[in-house]
């Protein structure tokens, strides 16, 4: 892609339009055989509940498309207002999972049958859109006093406010579903749910706040991560209600990141991470889970790192062995903590309307990471000895305010240690998309910036094989050389 350094050989191949809103971050498999023939493929969801299989190669064409709608099963529709509306149909939200040894895709899809919101894990062969396995209904239910419980001591899966934002993780045969809400439209809480792979059977499920509210994993559409033990890394948002949220660690645990682990058929918490201020982000509606957790592939200073973000406009190092569970006053028991802004929340000269906040999961390169961020420039961070250096902020400026200009979410392309590309996307606040280049040893130096058409939130461009796909409200658009 270092071709993007001049703006004459890189531009826009093509499109394709699609049937509803696009939340899902495309997929892209290589080399799939379909009855007509052997294809590169992207897979897209939709709002519309709408699975597309979309030849990567010639923009336009459509390989086949799933609906999951039919005459009992009608578009799903979710809480319309408020700052984080998804629109009036609500389908096809978090991104789906694909097993390649396989070829299954486990996708999350909502409907309304009989007058009732429907939230159901289906499995689909990436051949054809057919399905696999018979759909498991997300209906659990665990013990505690919180908001929604039926008054025995229950806290039910409540499917009409509970939203599928995040990406799904398949690891290590266990498919994770997490969920948020609907612009904090109560009674919801932050739940991981697990299923067997191979057959859908529900193993557990995990209630991050069973004796209060809130704390969602929405991470910006962003997914948990999984490690190659078996252990889920997620972050949550604010306790509800917002300025008397109910935060009790271990056990209620809203604005925390955590470590969960199935151990002896149970979602197990492993360990947590609960900033000094949590209580104070609550009340701000500043979610720590509005960025999800990167796993740092490289060691430093003997410490295997994840890094992430936060509303408050902060970057987090914690180490993934020893996360540091909750410190009052302080987060001195952490690797790193980098403030973005003059001061923190609880702080006089805290401005809770235009912190410098970061969405969905920072990107790693080489030793680097970055944070976009609304309000503010894109950050580039070097890890010394486990702690943040900052090197570099672009000149660019990225807007924030309502429900668009929300910041971009990165990712780097690049040949091994060279050749490097930090790619952003953005929705501005007229509501026009922009894809954006930077140079990864030095984000002050754009490279490459164009409108691609109608932008959406929480956009995530993917680059694959020398093309770039960013989608926009309902169209993928494809990038690379011109000739």
């Amino acid at each position: 892609m270092a071709a993007v350094t001049n703006g004459a050989n890189f531009g826009k191949l093509g499109t394709w339009t699609l049937d509803g809103s696009i939340y899902t971050q495309p997929l892209y498999v290589p080399g799939v055989s379909l009855t007509s023939g052997t294809y590169n493929v992207l897979y897209v969801g939709t709002e519309n509940d709408s699975v597309y299989a979309l030849n990567a190669d010639v923009p336009g064409s459509v390989l086949w498309k799933r609906s999951f709608l039919t005459a009992t099963a009608t578009i799903g529709h979710g809480y319309t207002g408020g700052r984080t509306s998804i629109g009036g149909n609500v389908g096809i939200t978090g991104t789906p999972v694909i097993d390649p040894a396989t070829n299954w895709m486990y996708v999350v899809v909502r409907t309304t049958e009989g007058g009732n919101q429907v939230q159901r894990l289906h499995v689909i062969d990436i051949t054809t859109g057919a399905d696999v396995l018979t759909a498991a209904a997300i209906n659990p239910v665990v013990s505690g006093t919180g908001l929604g419980n039926d008054g025995a001591g229950h806290v039910p899966f409540l499917p009409l406010t509970q939203n599928q934002r995040p990406a799904l993780l398949l690891t290590n045969g266990i498919v994770y579903v997490t969920f948020a809400s609907f612009s904090d439209y109560d009674p919801y809480h932050g739940w991981v749910i697990a299923f067997d792979a191979t057959s859908l059977d529900f193993i557990d499920a995990y209630n991050a706040t069973p004796n209060g509210g809130g704390g969602g994993s929405w991470m910006a559409g962003a997914g948990p991560a999984g490690d190659s033990d078996g252990n889920v890394y997620f972050a949550t948002g604010n306790g509800r209600p917002d300025a008397t949220a109910l935060f009790d660690p271990p056990n209620d645990l809203p604005n925390s990141f955590l470590k969960l682990k199935v151990i002896g058929g149970k979602l197990t918490l492993v360990d947590y991470f609960s900033p000094y201020n949590a209580k104070c982000l609550s009340a701000d509606d500043l979610d720590l889970g509005s960025s999800g957790p990167t796993l740092i592939p490289d060691q430093f200073a003997g410490h295997s790192i994840l890094a992430l973000g936060s509303k408050e406009g902060r970057a987090y190092l914690l180490d993934q062995n020893d996360l540091g569970k909750f410190h009052a006053g302080n987060d001195s028991q952490i690797l790193s903590s980098v403030l973005f802004n003059p001061a923190a929340c609880g702080q006089a000269a805290f401005n809770a309307n235009a912190p410098l906040r970061v969405y969905g999961s920072p990107a790693y390169w080489n030793g680097n990471i970055y944070f976009g961020s609304a309000f503010g420039p894109l950050r580039q961070y070097n890890i010394s000895n486990g702690t943040l250096v900052k090197t570099a902020l672009s000149a660019h400026l990225y807007p924030g305010n309502g429900q668009t200009g929300r910041g971009p979410l990165t990712i780097v392309s690049a040949n091994g240690t060279a050749n490097a590309i930090v790619w952003t996307a953005e929705n501005d606040l007229t509501g026009k998309g922009w894809l954006r280049a930077f140079d990864a040893t030095n984000v002050a130096n754009q490279l490459y910036f164009t409108n691609f058409g109608a932008g959406g939130n929480f956009i995530i461009p993917m680059v694959i094989d020398g093309n770039l796909y960013v989608t926009g409200q309902k169209t993928v658009y494809k990038y690379g050389l011109l000739h």
